[in-house]
């Protein structure tokens, strides 16, 4: 049950949410917009001042210029993005309004990363650190993965790299071999293509069908 403690709400009491509206017709915006506020306030709802805006849903359809073609939703980016159609014996490219990980939410990831100080924790093994780190690992790629997962690969081999300073500061040979570190890590991800849950991802056949 939600209440003033939960996260889900606002320091006044107010439960912060988020909705999409989606209109077929770019003229429909400036009928509907007034209304909204008045039926949302029978809901005892009220819009957002700074968050809520509409959106040109640009794509290989919608050509047109306007000065919002994309938003954040639930830590997705809407967008035009690049898709792939198969037909017959041919590819086919286009723009299509897609969500993936929002800017915002890889951040936030990257952050996560860096306070878990993962090359300092030179009193664990490598099978405990992925132990310890594999739940947030999961549940990042489990909430993410369904839309562009190729976008999560650039900030989830950051953990790669903590791991390679990770080598370096627990085997006292590797301190002054960057090479040597890296070889070891790759030697090591090889052999065990799943000790860490992004390896498959980062490193194997992770790509969405029709994500370019």
């Amino acid at each position: 049950m939600l209440n003033n403690t939960n996260p889900g709400f606002l320091p006044n009491g107010q439960l912060d949410t988020a909705a999409m509206l989606y209109l077929t017709n770019p003229g429909l915006s400036s009928i509907t917009s007034p209304r909204l506020p008045t039926g949302l306030a029978a809901c005892k709802l009220v819009l957002h001042p700074e968050k809520t805006k509409i959106v040109y849903c640009k794509d290989v359809n919608r050509r047109g210029d306007f000065p919002n073609i994309h938003f954040d939703f639930l830590g997705f980016q809407f967008r035009a993005r690049k898709i792939m159609w198969v037909k017959a014996d041919r590819r086919i490219f286009a723009h299509s309004f897609q969500p993936a990980i929002s800017p915002k939410a890889l951040t936030r990831i990257s952050r996560d990363i860096r306070s878990w100080a993962l090359h300092h924790r030179s009193d664990k093994s490598l099978t405990e650190l992925a132990q310890m780190y594999n739940p947030c690992i999961r549940g990042w790629i489990t909430y993410y993965s369904h839309f562009y997962k190729t976008q999560l690969r650039p900030t989830l081999k950051r953990i790669d790299a903590y791991v390679i300073r990770w080598v370096r500061r627990k085997f006292k040979r590797m301190r002054h071999q960057t090479k040597g570190a890296r070889d070891w890590f790759d030697t090591i991800r090889r052999a065990n293509p799943t000790l860490f849950a992004h390896w498959t991802l980062c490193h194997g056949n992770g790509r969405t069908s029709g994500a370019v």
